[in-house]
């Protein structure tokens, strides 16, 4: 460009849009970096997951029985 040249404002807007497009693309995939996990480490969060549920679950059913077998034995010991 000749610096006798004048800049068409179209132009600038363009280039503007332009640098904000790369940006936004730039940001889209930085953040698609930051949240792609591989497939195998996300099976293994996944598994151990759903293990860890399975463990709670496991233990309110056990904490429910033994709170009901405490209860019984409590009422047989005062009915004797």
């Amino acid at each position: 460009m000749n610096s006798g040249e004048t800049l068409d404002p179209e132009d600038i807007e363009v280039s503007e849009e332009e640098v904000s497009e790369e940006e936004v693309s730039e940001e889209t995939i930085n953040d698609e970096e930051v949240h792609s996990v591989p497939l195998e480490q996300y099976e293994k969060i996944k598994d151990d997951y759903l293990r860890l549920a399975a463990d709670f679950e496991n233990f309110k059913k056990r904490a429910e029985k033994e709170k009901s077998m405490s209860m019984v034995s409590s009422l047989s010991m005062i009915g004797s």
